[in-house]
């Protein structure tokens, strides 16, 4: 059989880094394998799924570069299934679900439960009561069929109920990651496979679609452990083939609490929006329950489809560290070329970028102070404007006393300078001429005239990137902040 995995994500709002992950790892499973990955919606859930969220949900998943084999894909702003197994949005799959159950209580390992709430809402408290676990007894677990059809004939609400194995054995389910796992033998009751209003539960319709869509592995987070075995039970009772299946680890917040969109964790689309890679959040992602079995960190998607091992997946808790997505996003911003950080830094530029082969020149120079895309944006700014701020730190900087005397030399030093840019030889020159201011007494203020701002860039390597013009201008500004003699 064929690898066939999927990422099947709800749209209940942004795309959460933790189902990133979940989407990264079976996409390098599959290209590991040389198999298909398939993106399917999981939207039958009426009350929390949002038609609005499923586009971007999807975009960001393209912008990730996780891209699918089939299911379902943007085309010119417009959804469509791709593929041989589809539709690939379950509340399109409705019909397929009722067959399916329809089968089940045919077989008699499911059938129609008349109960309503308030039945249910008794049996329960009566458990609490008694300090019991609570599963559902339903005296229609043994109707004559016939007598369930006349109910639905006369008008009665109902669901329709897996009919469970009364077994005090434990269950055991085997976990690619986890190895052998049990649950108790009386840990479950008859689950709802359809609910009252038509719609099939996350369980039945997960399972059948795996099966009909000749899934071969399934990776998932731990939360879903006991979905995996109802899942299981569906699928050998429809004589489906189970899928092989790993629970991955839980990812941490920083202060060890569960990482989840319900807790306000940050979505992919935050990440792209503070001007992080998304290479290097794919490289911080599979770090995440994933170990290379070596002392390399650093991974462009091609080396983590070629390195990556199911081996390497542990059941441990991960921790979402931001720090080290930082320092990944930086090492994988030095990483670019100027032709791919010009156009990824463009997007988030306030100002245009008249000359290109000087803009290079700025981001050669300046690359190794970049730390995301949207501040390496504000620096790069500061260059490209006309428009000069000094902030109130450089206000006060420049109210030393050696600054006036500083700026008033540099500004006669650049009106002697018959060129457009000046060298770093000229700067040393400069330098040299002012023996007399050294240390934070020359570099602060100097920098101040030419960013506004005290810290940053080393003068040197600014002072050839604006313009002689420039340069004469932002140090006139910087001028009438120094101390009034």
């Amino acid at each position: 059989m064929s690898v066939r995995v999927r990422y099947a994500p709800s749209p209940t709002g942004y795309q959460h880094v933790g189902g990133a992950r979940t989407a990264l790892f079976n996409y390098l499973f599959a290209k590991k394998n040389k198999g298909s990955f398939i993106l399917r919606i999981e939207d039958t859930d009426q009350d929390r799924s949002q038609e609005s969220a499923l586009i971007p949900l999807i975009e960001s998943l393209m912008w990730l570069g996780l891209k699918w084999d089939e299911g379902l894909i943007l085309k010119k702003g417009q959804l469509e299934s791709q593929g041989f197994y589809g539709p690939y949005r379950q509340k399109n799959r409705i019909s397929i679900y009722k067959e399916k159950a329809l089968e089940l209580i045919k077989k008699g390992k499911a059938y129609y439960c008349f109960m309503n709430l308030e039945e249910e809402a008794l049996q329960k408290q009566q458990a609490l009561q008694q300090d019991m676990s609570f599963k559902v007894s339903s005296p229609y677990r043994d109707f004559d069929l016939s007598q369930s059809e006349k109910k639905i004939q006369d008008g009665e609400p109902f669901c329709i109920r897996f009919k469970t194995e009364k077994t005090k054995q434990s269950y055991q389910l085997k976990d690619l990651v986890r190895g052998d796992v049990s649950f108790p033998g009386d840990s479950l009751g008859d689950f709802i496979l359809i609910r009252r209003d038509g719609f099939p539960v996350y369980n039945f319709s997960c399972a059948v679609d795996d099966s009909l869509m000749k899934i071969s592995h399934v990776f998932r987070g731990e939360e879903h452990l006991s979905n995996s075995l109802k899942q299981q039970m569906i699928q050998k009772a429809l004589d489906f083939k189970c899928p092989q299946i790993g629970h991955l680890s839980i990812i941490l917040d920083k202060n060890k609490k569960k990482l989840s969109k319900r807790t306000g964790s940050k979505s992919l689309d935050y990440y792209r929006q503070e001007g992080y890679l998304a290479s290097a959040l794919l490289n911080f992602l599979a770090l995440l329950g994933w170990n290379s079995k070596t002392q390399q960190e650093f991974f462009y998607k091609e080396e983590l489809i070629e390195k990556f091992n199911i081996k390497g997946l542990n059941s441990s808790s991960a921790i979402f560290d931001e720090d080290k997505l930082l320092w990944l996003n930086e090492k994988h911003l030095k990483g670019q070329s100027e032709e791919g950080l010009m156009k990824e830094i463009k997007v988030f530029l306030k100002n245009p970028i008249s000359d290109k082969n000087l803009f290079k020149k700025m981001l050669s120079s300046l690359k190794s102070s970049f730390k995301t895309l949207k501040q390496s944006a504000q620096l790069l700014d500061l260059f490209l404007t006309d428009h000069f701020e000094l902030n109130p730190k450089a206000k006060d900087i420049l109210k030393g006393e050696k600054s006036k005397s500083l700026l008033t030399h540099w500004i006669a030093f650049l009106n002697q300078k018959d060129k457009d840019y000046l060298s770093l030889d000229d700067f040393k020159e400069f330098q040299k001429s002012q023996k007399n201011i050294k240390g934070s007494l020359f570099f602060k203020p100097l920098r101040c005239a030419c960013i506004g701002q005290p810290e940053g860039v080393e003068i040197k390597i600014l002072v050839e990137l604006l313009s002689k013009k420039q340069l004469l201008q932002r140090a006139k500004v910087a001028l009438k902040y120094t101390r009034k003699d």
